[in-house]
């Protein structure tokens, strides 16, 4: 038998544990606890909607392309290969960037997001966000692998909504109360605090987490559809703390790229996020979760075949236990989890390079529907 034959078949053990472990994980899950990510200033949709209607702008130009997104068909704009120009061929201006006073005929919606879609294969809400031509998610194909075993990532995922945990808001401000043509929009998005029995009936009101990094972008409604303008190269890109399901919920910051949805008074559909989370903040964030629904297969089951499979794939040092350690230097593991895009110089500053070998993001993309709410501060 060939090397390459026996390759597959360890791929395909490692993920029939991961199925196990994270489906006797979910069978006994409870409530979720937060990680820890590094809060960053509050923006408001006020002071992003008062930058200047002309830099905004540059979003019509968008109008024709989809700002790097692209549907499950797979194929997708460049995101930052290019930047945006506004009025006299000036760069767009960096998202977020805005300040000043707000216009007087602006007027901002709230939404809350009561469904997040995730990504089940690797060309579902992809973008290029790095410039080489193909559209990136990493995220969608380490999903893809694990419901291939059987994890139920999108139930778990509506379960935490329904349960009021790692929920997303959305301002959205427009010029004239103009939801079909908005040259000069902006949308803010902001982790809600958690709530019980949230409500979803377009009534509700919902608390925004000052302590959690929000982000704020510029751009556009043309026939009812909201594009941001792209993020200029060389500025620093903003983050936002999403949750996520890698076999349990893991609260990670993101740094977003793009942004687009259909807008309507009564909520938003087909949203779609594309961002990307450092390479030392998926090695910080999501080791530990997949190590703990390894484990919890031995908790269930000591003598079970899941807890057998795991310890024999994980637990290198034969400790009975397998540790986030573990998870991180297993080198099947390794591969699923390793960033896909180069998208940062040495400052932090978006520098998307397509054709460099170290890469430093893991690439991420989401859908999302959101319906009318209040946000409160």
């Amino acid at each position: 038998m060939t090397r390459e034959y026996f390759g597959a078949q360890q791929r395909g053990l490692v993920f029939a544990a991961l199925g196990f472990g994270l489906i006797v994980l979910r069978c006994g899950a409870g409530t979720s606890s937060s990680n820890d990510a590094a809060a960053g200033a509050h923006a408001s949709s006020a002071g992003a909607a008062a930058s200047s209607a002309g830099a905004a702008a540059s979003s019509a130009g968008a109008t024709g392309s989809d700002a790097g997104e692209t549907n499950s068909a797979g194929s997708a704009d460049n995101v930052g290969g290019s930047t945006a120009q506004a009025g006299g061929g000036a760069p767009a201006a960096q998202a977020g960037s805005g300040g000043g006073d707000l216009p007087t005929n602006a007027e901002t919606l709230d939404y809350v997001c009561n469904e997040q879609m995730l990504p089940l294969m690797q060309s579902e809400f992809a973008a290029d966000l790095d410039g080489d031509g193909n559209a990136d998610n990493a995220y969608g194909k380490l999903n893809e692998a694990l419901e291939a075993q059987g994890v139920d990532l999108q139930g778990a995922s509506n379960a935490e909504s329904a349960a009021g945990r790692g929920l997303q808001l959305l301002a959205l401000t427009v010029l004239n109360s103009n939801l079909v043509t908005s040259i000069g929009a902006s949308s803010t998005l902001s982790r809600a605090v958690a709530q019980a029995a949230p409500d979803f009936g377009g009534t509700g009101s919902f608390k925004a987490d000052g302590a959690a990094p929000s982000t704020s972008l510029l751009g556009a409604i043309i026939n009812s559809q909201f594009r941001s303008v792209p993020i200029a190269q060389g500025s620093p890109p903003q983050r936002l703390l999403l949750r996520l399901e890698f076999g349990g919920p893991v609260d990670v910051p993101v740094e977003v790229y793009a942004l687009s949805f259909q807008v309507a008074e009564s909520g938003l559909s087909v949203g779609q996020l594309n961002g990307a989370i450092l390479a030392s903040d998926m090695d910080m964030y999501v080791p530990p979760v997949l190590a703990a629904s390894l484990n919890q297969a031995c908790s269930a089951q000591p003598d079970g075949t899941a807890c057998k499979m795991n310890l024999s794939l994980f637990d290198a040092n034969k400790d009975m236990t397998i540790s986030a350690d573990e998870v991180r230097t297993n080198a099947l593991l390794k591969s699923v989890l390793a960033p896909d895009v180069k998208l940062l110089d040495a400052d932090g500053h978006y520098a998307p390079d397509g054709a460099a070998t170290v890469k430093d993001s893991f690439s991420v993309g989401i859908g999302f529907n959101a319906v009318r709410t209040k946000i409160t501060m």
